[in-house]
């Protein structure tokens, strides 16, 4: 009997640890947000796009404390910016795959609402208001064409709406490092017109001493603003406008001068975090950049999408490249590189398939000034070109977890390009009658 109750006991006891670990079970199971995206120029959820994609979304963005592309490189698997000294002028390397640095050109391209970036020249955007990041890894050419044969970035700016949202913050650091930003947005007019404000400014003191005159080299500091407005005068029809400006004003760059290189020419090589000079570096890029995008939905299936942009970028800077007070190696820089784009795109999303068919036409003008002394040489160059696209992507869903993707373009480029050298001669003169 004493058996039987005890084997009673220990089958109660079972039951309820079994019971409970059930219970636990079932209070600690978690459920994942969905994750939009628009990888495929389609919103979807980001576990059913066959892509491999990091995508950061506003919360994740403000956690980290990301506020430009530069930082966001720490964070992105095989992703790579190398800085080339100045503002703004950065080369993306991913998996290890970078363009030439004199093809001015890309190999992971960047659109910030839809404005394709496919230059290191003015490849940087603050990330203010932003709505979700999404990194690209592999090759993007179907839908994204020139300039993403690694990859490619999409920043998408959060759309305001009928709720009314405001953020502010401050930052300070080491070298009297200080940053504000700002956002705001909100409606207009009920459930039709909508506006968005934001802005940042940042400044920090330099961390190189001149050991010529005394003073700090290298300080920084930048300007950020951007403005929406939104309308949607019916329920399948929305029209944004977005337009932004980031501005740098800097001492100069972040170089120093080797002491190998000290050596070929007879100069004193930098120190820690020092130079010589007696030039008057600086640095100044603006950057500007206008979009408008159209959307309608014919129905729940079919949507129609246009997006026309222009995106400026204006670099002037001096550089003493021999940072030593003598007039070795100076440069002085004034670049534009202008573009305008439009890109139009029928899309179709179903349970069972997926497709986008495009047309896409851009026009680039970039205009090069550098003079380099002691050379005496001026130089000009001008790039000019103008390209159409076609493209098509389509998937299908064989089963619910396994589909089949096939996708073609169409592009054609043309450019034209000019190089011109003109000698500066130097005008001697005498006290002495010939």
């Amino acid at each position: 009997m004493k058996i039987f109750q005890t084997a009673i006991v220990l089958i109660s006891i079972l039951m309820a640890v079994n019971q409970s670990i059930a219970d636990n079970e079932q209070s600690d199971t978690l459920s994942l947000d969905t994750i939009t995206v628009t990888a495929n120029k389609q919103e979807e959820n980001i576990q059913e796009v066959p892509l491999s994609i990091t995508a950061f979304d506003e919360f994740t963005l403000d956690d980290r404390n990301i506020s430009s592309v530069d930082e966001l490189a720490d964070y992105v698997p095989n992703l790579i910016l190398i800085d080339q000294g100045v503002s703004g002028a950065k080369t993306p390397t991913m998996r290890g795959v970078n363009a030439g640095l004199g093809t001015f050109d890309v190999s992971t391209a960047m659109f910030v609402d839809g404005v394709p970036v496919t230059s290191f020249a003015g490849y940087e955007d603050t990330l203010q208001n932003i709505e979700r990041v999404e990194v690209l890894r592999g090759p993007q050419g179907t839908l994204y064409g020139k300039g993403a044969q690694a990859g490619a970035i999409n920043i998408i700016t959060r759309q305001p709406d009928n709720d009314f949202r405001g953020k502010i913050s401050v930052d300070g650091g080491e070298d009297y490092k200080k940053e504000v930003a700002f956002s705001v947005s909100g409606p207009i007019v009920q459930d039709i017109l909508f506006f968005g404000v934001s802005g940042q400014y940042y400044q920090k003191d330099g961390w190189i001493k001149n050991g010529y005159t005394g003073d700090d080299e290298n300080g920084h500091a930048h300007w950020y603003g951007k403005g929406q407005l939104r309308w949607a005068p019916a329920d399948n029809l929305d029209i944004s406008l977005i337009l932004s400006q980031l501005e740098y004003n800097n001492d100069s760059i972040d170089n120093g001068l080797s002491e190998n290189g000290a050596a070929t020419k007879g100069l004193t090589a930098s120190g820690d975090r020092e130079v010589y000079s007696f030039f008057n570096s600086y640095e100044d890029s603006i950057n500007s950049t206008q979009s408008l995008k159209v959307s309608y939905d014919f129905n729940d299936t079919f949507n129609l999408t246009s997006v026309t942009s222009h995106r400026l970028f204006e670099e002037k800077y001096a550089i003493d490249f021999d940072y030593n007070p003598v007039e070795n190696w100076h440069n002085t820089l004034d670049n534009e590189y202008d573009r305008i784009s439009q890109e139009l795109r029928l899309s179709s999303n179903t349970e069972k398939m997926n497709w986008v068919l495009g047309l896409y036409i851009d026009k680039n003008e970039d205009t090069i000034d550098m003079l380099i002394r002691p050379l005496n040489m001026s130089v000009n160059r001008q790039f000019s070109g103008d390209g159409y696209a076609l493209f098509g992507q389509l998937r299908y869903a064989l089963t619910p977890k396994l589909g089949v993707t096939g996708g073609l373009r169409y592009e054609h480029q043309e450019k034209d390009f000019e190089d011109g050298r003109i000698p500066i001669f130097p005008v001697f003169k005498t006290d002495y009658p010939l």
